[in-house]
């Protein structure tokens, strides 16, 4: 990212893990983002261009049944990134006062590790999960826990 300051370009380094956190060009593809419905259809998943953090899209999920196991949206890291700390941050939102969701990182063992769970309310708002890794870390996720419509945007995964 680079950021210019009255005609002089100052250099901030961040390395953003996430692609396509902002969904402006869809979710599907290699290494981009995939969404599971779960064993039995329990949420509906979209791009949507109605009601985008910022930008044009964020991606919307309509969560029908969430007991068992909830829908969620994930993405496979390109590659393995090594032990340390990380943080995920997005913006999320619902259609109901307050509804919940979790942010999970997933290493080479499991993807029951570092995982926060979220109540989101009507309002963009920002959300945050840190994690210090022993393993490589391989991907992330998003369960959605509510019966409820959200959309969530901006996603980031950044070493700290």
């Amino acid at each position: 990212i680079q950021h210019i300051k009255k005609g002089s370009i100052v250099s901030q380094v961040e390395n953003d893990y996430v692609l396509k956190g902002g969904f402006e060009y869809g979710i599907y593809g290699a290494n981009y983002w995939g969404f599971y419905t779960g064993p039995l259809p329990t949420g509906i998943g979209s791009i949507d261009s109605t009601t985008p953090h910022i930008g044009y899209n964020s991606f919307k999920v309509n969560t029908l049944d969430p007991t068992g196991e909830p829908p969620f949206i994930y993405q496979n890291l390109a590659s393995y990134l090594p032990t340390g700390t990380y943080i995920i941050t997005f913006w999320a939102r619902t259609s109901s006062a307050s509804a919940t969701m979790r942010a999970v990182f997933c290493d080479t063992a499991s993807c029951l590790f570092c995982s926060t769970t979220h109540a989101i309310g009507p309002d963009w708002a920002p959300y945050s999960n840190t994690c210090t890794t022993t393993l490589p870390l391989t991907s992330i996720y998003f369960p959605f826990e509510t019966v409820a419509t959200f959309w969530i945007d901006d996603i980031k995964l950044t070493e700290i």
